[in-house]
């Protein structure tokens, strides 16, 4: 039981993480080319970060989704889900699109 506890505590504090830096990363993209070039190299290992993030949460997701991850990150899993899914897979992976990413990234996944 404390192994689950765990597990469900750290699964919220990187998706948690994750979702800032994910939020920082979309704004940094959108203005990308109006950057200086040393906000560029500030920036670059902070986008770093955010990709190692979401593959571990991609990782995490696993026993969500009943599967292993054929993709590096989150939403290359939601994408095909979106595509090819169904059943609660598809729900989960349109509710997480459109509530939680497209939103500071239109059509994002």
């Amino acid at each position: 039981m404390m192994d689950i506890i765990k597990y469900f505590v750290l699964t919220l504090l990187i998706l948690s993480f994750t979702y800032v830096y994910y939020v920082a990363v979309m704004s940094l993209k959108r203005k990308w080319d109006q950057l200086s070039t040393r906000a560029k190299i500030a920036a670059a290992p902070q986008i770093i970060i955010g990709f190692v993030l979401n593959f571990i949460l991609n990782l995490l997701a696993s026993p969500i989704f009943l599967e292993l991850p054929r993709e590096m990150g989150l939403t290359g899993r939601l994408k095909r889900h979106r595509r090819k899914g169904s059943g609660y897979r598809l729900r989960l992976a349109d509710s997480l699109c459109e509530n939680w990413l497209n939103p500071f990234d239109d059509g994002h996944c």
